[in-house]
């Protein structure tokens, strides 16, 4: 899987906020413990 991955800055809290939003939305489809690289997993969130 070819995506991209983002990183920010620890000490920079204009980049963390828009980073907390997305993961905020991703944490709707998937729980906590469940493991997010596998390919089936994103492919259900994708459709």
């Amino acid at each position: 899987m070819n995506l991209p991955v983002y990183y920010c800055h620890a000490y920079a809290r204009f980049e963390r906020g828009s980073n907390k939003n997305h993961n905020r939305m991703i944490r709707r489809f998937l729980t906590k413990g469940t493991k997010q690289t596998k390919v089936q997993v994103v492919a259900k969130i994708e459709t």
